[in-house]
């Protein structure tokens, strides 16, 4: 006997939705035919997979960019691209890809995906205007949290290694992995980096943690072990705004 086995393309857009209280939300159909906000790219660019994990920059001018990341097919890297907007609701206009994977042997040649960019306020200019981190994958599978900086939010720097990399420890709960990065700038010149993780083995669990480090130096992490150390960065952050 043989089994007919169907597959189907699955594409992903962005859609918009409101609310005037943060819990209660409406969607927003825009002009494009699917209600999306912009379309996936065409058969052989760069998105044409999809758009997935968007993040929305207000710039000093008023207008925004949308960051998302896209691939071609199932089988290549992803990249990182942008889009912008004057309202930042219904008009969005791509903008192309900014940000690729990396060269061979680096530790994203497997892909960039689920960015994350932070705009430096005027004291961290010599670094860069932008801030992006992101989750880097190298080519035999294992994620990491890498970033880039850029002037123009446009053309950006990687850095070379990553600024967070799955734990040493074979037992700890993040060793398989770390992904998803979201920073926060903190008071008292701290930044703390949320991300999820997974342990290593054929039984993998997730969890959620954070890392922190100085402003004056946004690619040396520390992990924070338990809420306690939160609670004391927190208490560090109140004593010096204070």
């Amino acid at each position: 006997a043989s089994r007919a086995i169907t597959t189907r393309k699955i594409t992903t857009h962005y859609r918009l939705a409101l609310s005037q209280d943060g819990i209660n939300f409406a969607r927003i159909e825009s002009d494009h035919y699917t209600g999306a906000l912009f379309d996936h790219g065409k058969e052989g660019e760069w998105d044409a997979l999809g758009c997935a994990n968007p993040q929305v920059v207000t710039l000093p001018s008023g207008s925004y960019r949308m960051y998302y990341d896209g691939a071609e097919t199932w089988n290549t890297p992803h990249s990182i691209g942008v889009a912008s907007s004057d309202t930042g609701t219904h008009k969005w206009s791509k903008l192309g890809r900014v940000f690729g994977p990396g060269p061979p042997g680096s530790f994203d040649e497997g892909g960039v995906q689920r960015p994350w960019v932070v705009p430096l306020p005027p004291s961290l200019s010599e670094v860069g205007k932008y801030l992006m981190y992101y989750e880097a994958k190298s080519m035999a599978g294992v994620c990491s949290i890498g970033a880039a900086t850029s002037m123009d939010g446009i053309v950006w720097e990687r850095k070379d290694s990553p600024v967070l990399a799955p734990s040493e420890d074979p037992t700890a709960w993040d060793a398989g992995g770390i992904r998803s990065p979201c920073p926060v700038l903190m008071g008292g010149g701290k930044l703390r980096l949320y991300y999820s993780g997974f342990s290593a083995g054929s039984k993998s669990t997730q969890g959620i943690g954070a890392a922190t480090c100085d402003v004056s130096d946004l690619f040396t992490f520390k992990r924070r072990e338990s809420t306690a150390d939160l609670e004391e960065d927190d208490a560090v952050e109140s004593s010096e705004d204070n």
